[in-house]
C-alpha cells in the first residue's frame, strides 16, 4: 500500500515537473494561439464574403427570372383579354 502511495507521488511530480511551462513560455504560447486565432478570422472573413457576394448574384439571377415570367405572364393576360 505503501509502494502504491509513493509510486502515485512520483508519478505527479514527474508530471509536474514536466507540465511546468515558465511565465514566458505561457505568453509566447498566447501570443501565437492570438496570431493564429487572427489568421483564422480573416480567412472565414474572405470565404463570408465571397459566399455573400455569391448569394447576390445568384439572388439577382432569380429576381431577373420572376421579373421576365411576371411580364410574360401580365403579356399572356392582356392579348386573351382582347
Amino acid at each position: 500500500m505503501r509502494k502504491t502511495y509513493l509510486t502515485l507521488a512520483a508519478i505527479a511530480i514527474l508530471f509536474t515537473a514536466t507540465n511546468c511551462k515558465t511565465d514566458t513560455e505561457k505568453v509566447e504560447d498566447a501570443t501565437t494561439d492570438v496570431v493564429e486565432a487572427g489568421k483564422d478570422l480573416e480567412e472565414a472573413t474572405d470565404d463570408y464574403q465571397a459566399e455573400v457576394a455569391k448569394y447576390k448574384i445568384e439572388t439577382a439571377d432569380k429576381i431577373a427570372a420572376n421579373e421576365k415570367s411576371i411580364a410574360e405572364f401580365n403579356t399572356r393576360i392582356s392579348t386573351e383579354k382582347k
